[in-house]
């Protein structure tokens, strides 16, 4: 059942994509009163709904006529910034030019992505919040979720932008917006010059090829003053050791003795007993800090409590004030560190949790 209506919803999917989506919403209103003015107006002798039907079928066709040799010169290139953030907008700048030697007025311009169809393990796994409060019929159909998983894919809300009145040879610059809905990369493909019939009934798009990319980072939450307390080597009480070589107190083991070695380390009880020259070995004393902890390991490939994860992580990060105390973020289980006080520490942090995923069927605990 679920592998049936998946085909069916990416058939739907196509098929809005190649034709529907050449209908503005005027021509998408009249094709439904259209339709049920065909299918209520059969017996021409007892209604005049055939009437409306023939108005219908006659604006359609005039209106697609208006449009068979629409063609334009129109350039367009654009500057797109390296990364912005989820949920907020991303101004970037645009140069728009008339190479042709007619004028170019009524015209709309569209961002157009890489978008790739959900697959069918993403349509099983992914789920939509709040998906426990829709009905059970909706819940077994799985509709809502098909749009929801189409919407994060896209990544972006679509938006028009109107070109201005160009003469021949003109070029403007003009400053224009997307508004990101998730973080990882966005992929453009170009943009679809637009036009419309006199009657607003038809679109008709011409692509311009001109790919690009932006990292979009995760969504920044304000957050209020934490304070960490300072582990610092006076304090005997918060310092940890690992099983890297050291000076502290505790000891590790012992080995033979090399040329570089102190002599204040060889163990001259050991050495006299085995006719050799032994050192003793400590464990590395290591003042401790602050270490973000992330779990990745879900079995859903697009999990949303991660995502809202994800988001505190770089929350975090983002507002952390205290130098010297941040050690370095976990993410399963990958370590990274950066100094957060450099110019780009932040930044490098937020671009990794903006493109970091999680890894299904594994568990934390195991690594």
């Amino acid at each position: 059942m679920k592998k049936k209506l998946f085909f069916l919803y990416k058939k739907t999917l196509k098929f809005n994509q190649k034709y529907w989506d050449r209908f503005t919403k005027r021509g998408k209103f009249l094709f439904y009163i259209t339709s049920l003015s065909i299918i209520f107006g059969m017996n021409t002798s007892k209604t005049l709904f055939y009437q409306i039907a023939i108005f219908g079928i006659f604006l359609f066709i005039v209106s697609s006529l208006f449009l068979l040799k629409f063609k334009t010169n129109i350039k367009i290139k654009r500057k797109l910034p390296k990364t912005c953030t989820a949920n907020q907008k991303c101004f970037y700048n645009i140069t728009i030019e008339n190479r042709g030697t007619k004028q170019e007025k009524g015209l709309f311009f569209l961002e157009k992505l890489f978008v790739s169809p959900p697959t069918f393990n993403e349509f099983l796994t992914i789920k939509e919040p709040e998906e426990e409060k829709r009905n059970c019929f909706d819940r077994k159909m799985g509709y809502y979720k098909w749009l929801y998983i189409v919407k994060q894919k896209k990544g972006v809300f679509p938006k028009f932008f109107t070109i201005p009145q160009l003469m021949p040879k003109e070029k403007i610059k003009k400053e224009v917006f997307i508004l990101p809905i998730r973080r990882g990369f966005l992929y453009f493909k170009g943009f679809e010059i637009i036009s419309t019939d006199p009657f607003g009934i038809f679109i008709r798009k011409i692509n311009i090829y001109n790919p690009g990319k932006i990292l979009v980072l995760p969504e920044i939450f304000s957050v209020q003053k934490i304070k960490f307390h300072s582990f610092g080597n006076n304090n005997n009480n918060f310092l940890s050791f690992s099983k890297q070589k050291g000076t502290s107190t505790d000891f590790l083991s012992l080995r033979e003795y090399l040329p570089e070695d102190s002599f204040k380390f060889i163990d001259w009880k050991t050495s006299a007993k085995h006719n050799n020259i032994f050192v003793k070995e400590f464990q590395k004393e290591i003042s401790g800090g602050t270490v973000i902890l992330l779990d990745n390991f879900s079995s859903n490939y697009y999990d949303i409590i991660f995502e809202k994860a994800v988001s505190l992580s770089s929350s975090l990060i983002f507002n952390f004030k205290q130098q010297n105390l941040f050690k370095g973020l976990f993410v399963g289980k990958d370590f990274i560190f950066e100094d957060l006080f450099l110019n780009t520490g932040k930044k490098r942090f937020l671009e990794y949790l903006a493109s970091t995923t999680t890894l299904p069927y594994k568990k934390f605990y195991k690594f």
